[in-house]
């Protein structure tokens, strides 16, 4: 009868605990999606420095170009 009350309340205590092994887990995915989120923004923002250099790279060799053309000009 003892062992059977035991059995009985192991049972019921499992399936109250396993709300919170699942939010525990809930909890984990959470925070992996969020790290996930910031290495997506740290590439978004090192995609964008980046694009700002190659514009800039642009820039100045497109003035040094119309500086060289207006030397070959004189």
């Amino acid at each position: 009868m003892r062992f059977k009350k035991i059995v009985t309340l192991l049972f019921f205590l499992s399936f109250s605990l396993s709300p919170l092994a699942q939010d525990k887990t809930a909890e984990e995915e959470y925070l992996e999606s969020m790290k996930t989120r910031e290495k997506m923004i740290l590439k978004a923002k090192k995609a964008k420095v980046e694009l700002e250099l190659k514009i800039r790279k642009y820039k100045i060799e497109k003035e040094k170009g119309l500086e060289l053309q207006e030397d070959w000009e004189k």
